[in-house]
Order: structure tokens, then sequence, then C-alpha cells
């Protein structure tokens, strides 16, 4: 029976969360309807809604663009998953509902994830061993996080919330496994889910870093996972990564690039599973030290010059990148660009706190007996360091920011004995405090059409030029920032 009431308590504040989170996502409607329209919000917007419009009602989908890079055209770097499967989801509302604006669903599918988000945010919590009390405040913060609120937010049509769902579920399939780490099942759902992920955005191979490195440590240990749950896990995430790589074009046409899908994820793929396979069929060793380090050294040749473009990117390194402001570092945002409150009314003053529990997650990655909790630990390591390392990658570190604080709040509040509205009271009252910055600046700010001032500026030309261009085809020479919105209207 106590299990019932802790799922029925977990149900009850993931209801009242994803209302309060709605509530956010539909705050800035304004923005996103304007003079009778709905318009994406920011410039990849206006390219996944042009993508997916035309493979719903248009010219078809496609995978390379003629229009971008003229005169040589460019592929285009997101994999075909998300706009083609939400231009399958659109074909089908609108076979029910002909009548419909195609711009109104599409506008409404991020706002519709905050119930999925919040439903996987609060089952890794119940499954790290947080108490439903406590994830209250937790799906709370979250709801109220400014960073969140624009992943999710109305015509915000760019996928990072999307991402942040596949850094969720990596997480609680993840501890769901390690917490049993026997169950095949369980194996062969997380190396699914693993393997589908490329599908979405190309980066997010990445999720299958804490997994290895968790096993490691567990190997290490003499405690490595179950030999056939390990290759239930790598022949799924293999044959998962097979599949949705089959209708991406460029692993058609024989690529090797990380920042397409393409052989290169798939390789990854059988890299991670050479790996886990190994460690599973091995006891630690001199000799199965030797064998693991020469057959990882081996495996990680061919992908050497694509891995150190990967980290230049993540670093921020490369020269095009300096003006997109999403690749700046909180530490560049806090001490150059917005000053502490700016960058407080992104993440709230909980961003203050980051550096010191990945210091305290790395710690316990050395300290940690249980699988579980050392999946945690690393999986706070992994997601931490990403978001202290750019504004785009918040969605990584956001599950072990909030819930990493919870889970600490709830350890002293047992080591020293305190009653459970404690602590309670006590982090609804940081909430109230630290998020003042959010609460200020950011989550009830009016935005420009579209959340962005040169497109409300230009937006009368736009309208007068896709008459011109529907009556005389052509091209229209544009920068990035530009180019998106003509290609949209």
């Amino acid at each position: 029976m106590k299990s019932d009431r802790i799922n029925i308590a977990y149900v009850i504040v993931w209801a009242v969360a994803s209302v309060i989170g709605i509530f956010f996502a539909t705050v800035h409607f304004e923005s996103a309807y304007v003079d009778g329209e709905f318009i994406p919000r920011t410039n990849d917007s206006f390219y996944h809604a042009r993508r997916i419009l035309d493979a719903a009602v248009g010219s078809g989908f496609y995978q390379f663009d003629p229009r971008m890079h003229v005169p040589n055209g460019s592929w285009i770097s997101w994999p075909w998953g998300y706009d083609f499967l939400s231009a399958q989801a659109l074909r089908l509302t609108l076979w029910l509902q002909p009548a419909m604006d195609p711009m109104r669903f599409i506008s409404y599918v991020p706002v519709a994830f905050v119930a999925i988000n919040f439903a996987l945010f609060l089952g890794g919590l119940a499954q790290a061993g947080l108490r439903a009390s406590l994830a209250m405040p937790a799906a709370l913060a979250l709801a109220m996080l400014p960073v969140s609120q624009i992943m999710h937010s109305i015509a915000m049509i760019d996928h990072h919330f999307l991402e942040f769902t596949f850094v969720l579920l990596a997480n609680w399939l993840g501890l769901r496994w390690f917490a049993e780490p026997t169950n095949h099942w369980r194996a062969l759902v997380l190396g699914a889910a693993l393997g589908v992920a490329v599908a979405f955005h190309n980066g997010l191979f990445a999720l299958q870093i804490p997994l290895l490195a968790c096993t490691f440590v567990l190997w290490l240990r003499n405690d490595s996972p179950d030999r056939r749950a390990s290759l239930w896990l790598a022949g799924s995430l293999l044959v998962a990564t097979l599949l949705v790589a089959l209708p991406s074009a460029p692993f058609r046409e024989m690529m090797f690039e990380f920042a397409l899908l393409s052989w290169f994820h798939l390789y990854i793929a059988l890299c991670t599973g050479i790996v886990l396979i190994i460690m599973a069929f091995s006891k630690r060793g001199l000799k199965s030290f030797a064998v693991l380090a020469s057959a990882s050294l081996a495996l990680a040749v061919p992908i050497l010059l694509q891995a150190l473009r990967g980290a230049s990117f993540v670093s921020g390194e490369m020269s095009y990148l300096d003006s997109i402001a999403e690749v700046r570092s909180p530490f560049t945002m806090f001490f150059e660009t917005w000053g502490p409150y700016g960058t407080a009314s992104f993440y709230s003053w909980i961003i203050v706190a980051a550096p010191a529990l990945l210091g305290l997650y790395a710690w316990r990655c050395v300290r940690e007996s249980d699988p579980k909790a050392l999946y945690f630990a690393i999986w706070a390591v992994f997601g931490l360091t990403l978001l202290l390392t750019q504004y785009r990658l918040h969605y990584f570190g956001i599950f072990a920011l909030i819930g990493g604080s919870a889970l600490l709040l709830q350890e002293l509040s047992e080591r020293y004995q305190w009653r459970r509205g404690i602590a309670v009271v006590a982090a609804l009252g940081a909430i109230a405090v630290i998020w003042q910055p959010a609460l200020r600046d950011r989550l009830f700010v009016v935005y420009a059409p579209a959340s962005d001032d040169g497109y409300a500026f230009a937006r009368d030309i736009y309208h007068a030029l896709e008459p011109m261009c529907e009556s005389e085809p052509g091209l229209v020479l544009a920068n990035n920032d530009d180019g998106s919105p003509i290609l949209f209207h």
C-alpha cells in the first residue's frame, strides 16, 4: 500500500506541475500569434516550421536543401526524426480536422511536451529515491525555470525540448536498469532509447557516455552488470541505431560525419556495444585492462578527427560560433554578457550552486558503491559539465541541478531527523528567494514578435517579398539570421 500511495502522490505532483508548466509555456502567446497568424519563435524555429509544412502539405520531405548556401546547397544538419514525424502528426490532424491552421498545431507541440517531460523528470526523481513531498518543490522549480519555459514555449518549434526528452529518458531508464542490472528487458529498452535518440539530434550519441563510464567504474570494482543483460543492451542499441539511420540520406550516401546522421553514429553504437561486452565478459585484471584499453584505442582511431571537431563545437572554439548567443557559457554570460542578475534571470540563482554540485557529485563517483547512485552521480557530473559549457546545453544538466539539490536536501533532513514538512518549507522558501530574477525579469517578460526585434522590424518586408517570390521565383541572398524567416514566408 505504501508504494501505491507514493505513486498516487507523484501523479498528483505531475498533474499540478504540468498545469503550471503549461501556463508559463503559453504566457508569451502574443509573440507567437501576430496579426491573426501563428509565427515561429526564434531563427531555427522558422526553418523547422518550413520543413515540417513542406513535408506535410507542401513539396515533400527533404534532407538536402539547394536553397541554403547557394549555389551549392547544403545538407540539413538536423536528422530526419523530429521534422518528419511532426509532419506525419500534422497530416493526421489535418485529416481529422481539415479546417485547422497547420501552424497552430505545430506551435502547440512544444507545449504538449510539458506533460511528457515533467513525467520523465519526476520518474527519474522517483527512481533516484526522492520522496514525493520533495518532488513537489522540485517540479515547481522546473516549471518556473526560464530555460525550461523557453524550451517548451508556444511556437518554440526548435528541437531543444525533444533533446530534453531523451536526456530525461536516458536518466530514468539508466537508473531503472542499474537498480536491477540483471533485468534484460530494462537493458533492452535503455539500449533502444539511446539508439533512437540520434534520429532527433546528431549529438545525442553522447548519452552513451554516462552508461559507459558507470559500467567502467563497476568493472574496476569487479561488479559488472549481468552478461546477458549487457548483450541485450548492446544489441538493442546497435539495431535501433541502424533502423533510425536507414532513412537518413547521408547514411545512404555512405557519409561518416558526426554533424549528420551517418555511419559515424552506427559506428559509435558498435563501439559502445563492443566495450560493454568486453567489460561484461571479463574480470578486472592487468590482462583484461590491456585488452580493454587496446580495443578502445583501436576503435577510437577512425573517429579521432570527428571527435576533435565535436570537442571544438562544444567548447565554442569554431570561429563561426562567436556570433551565436546560445553557445556562450554561463560564465561568459555571468561575467561579460548579461551580468550576474541577468544570467540568474535565465537559470535562477541556483546556477551559482552548479560548480559546487559538480564537485560534490564528482567526489561521489569515487565513493558510491550502489550502482544506481553511482549512475546518478556520473550523470550529474556529465550533465552539469555540459550545462556550464554552453547555454544551449542546459537541458543536459537541469535534472542534476534541480534533482541533485533536492536529493541533498532530503539527505540533510534524514541525517538531522527533520520533520518532513520542514524540508518542504525550506525548499519552497529557497525557491521563493533564488527564483526572484526569473520572476521579475524573465518569466513574464513581453517579447517582440517571434521573440526577435530584427524580425519584428523586417516583418513587413517579408510579407511584401512573399507575393513577389510567388509571381517570380528566384533567389534571395541573405545572412543566416534572415534566411530562415525569408524561407518560411
